[in-house]
Order: C-alpha cells, then sequence, then structure tokens
C-alpha cells in the first residue's frame, strides 16, 4: 500500500477510500479491506495500482471501545490476501499513509443566515462534530464544494460565491427565492446536509 485518501471518516461509516499502491489487479479476486481486525469487505480493485473499499461503521468493528465518548479513534488499515497474507504496515507502526481514523459523526443544528443573497455571502453553521481538518469543507446543495473555516467544534463558517451557476446546475430553476441545502463534511468526501436555505 502507497497511500490511502481519505485517511478520515465519521463513526457512521460509508466512506469511499482510495487506495495506491502496486499489484493488485493480479490478486484482484482474493483482497480484502481490514480496519483494524474488522475485513469490510473485497476491495475493488480499479487497476494494478489503484482500488476502492468502503469503511464500516464503528458498531461493527467489535474491538474498538466507544464507550468513553471519544471524538476520533485510529485504526490500522490494510489489505488482506486470502486467506492469510497481508499487504500492509506492520500492526503497531502509525503512518500517516495506513492509519484510517474515526471521528465523530457531525451534526448539524443550525445555519445563520438563513437568507443568502445571490451574490454570494458568509454563513456560520453551528452543531457538533466538526474537526478541524485540511478537508473539511461546506457544499451548496449537491454542486459546490467550498473549503470551510474552523472556528470550534460546534461552529464553521463558510464563503458561499456567487449562486447564480450553482442554482442553475442544481435546481434547474430560476424561481425567486430559490432553496439550496449547505452540506458539511470534514473528510471532503461525505457530507451531511441541513435544513434549505433561500437564496434571493
Amino acid at each position: 500500500i502507497g497511500s490511502i485518501h481519505p485517511t478520515i471518516g465519521p463513526f457512521r461509516g460509508g466512506t469511499k477510500v482510495f487506495i495506491k499502491g502496486t499489484g493488485f489487479e493480479p490478486l484482484q479476486n482474493n483482497l480484502s479491506c481490514k480496519f483494524g481486525s474488522f475485513r469490510s469487505g473485497s476491495m475493488q480493485v480499479l487497476n494494478d495500482t489503484s482500488g476502492i473499499c468502503f469503511s464500516p461503521s464503528l458498531n461493527e468493528i467489535q474491538d474498538i471501545d466507544v464507550s468513553n465518548h471519544v471524538d476520533s479513534i485510529n485504526t490500522e488499515f490494510s489489505i488482506e490476501f486470502e486467506p492469510s497474507h497481508f499487504k500492509s504496515c506492520n500492526l503497531g507502526r502509525h503512518d500517516n499513509n495506513t492509519v484510517f481514523s474515526f471521528y465523530n459523526d457531525e451534526i448539524i443544528d443550525s445555519v445563520q443566515p438563513v437568507l443568502i443573497p445571490r451574490h454570494g455571502s458568509s454563513v456560520q453553521v453551528h452543531g457538533s462534530g466538526f474537526a478541524n481538518t485540511s478537508l473539511l469543507s461546506c457544499r451548496v446543495g449537491n454542486v459546490k464544494v467550498i473549503p470551510a473555516r474552523y472556528l470550534s467544534n460546534r461552529t464553521i463558517t463558510c464563503h458561499i460565491p456567487a449562486m447564480d451557476n450553482v442554482i442553475a446546475m442544481n435546481l434547474g430553476s430560476q424561481i425567486n427565492p430559490l432553496l439550496a441545502s449547505i452540506s458539511v463534511s470534514n473528510n471532503g468526501v461525505d457530507f451531511v446536509a441541513s435544513e434549505v436555505v433561500s437564496v434571493l
């Protein structure tokens, strides 16, 4: 394994993890992904140097205790070749390429303001579970992904750009006001949506 991306995902699981490495194609029918000791399913081999796996939910990983309500948990990521040959770093070795961290699920309580001018504006998103990562981002509707600014684990800000093109692509309508949801992601992949805001 050369690297995985992203290296973090929510407790709820389902993160699409891209794996870079070498020698995947000859073994493509016999590779599975592991997070800690939990086998999450077969690796989808794209070519000899890349593949995809999906993270499990933390509830599925039996050897991890989440009773202490921690914000994040690190697991060793590996690829298993049936029956027992591992293509990964050794257990206990923590480098940024092969450790996958689970984080507390993001929750959005509110977005302020709820009326966004069409020419763009900054909004504050309030909730919990926001992580100070380089991948922290907001998304307008299902189209435009924007870097977010971390203020605390309960508040972030996003600068929403001019909306005309985004609205046209997202809703296919120019009714005024228009509605769009603001979504948040700690890893740039898994988004949690807010209630809709109005675009004026």
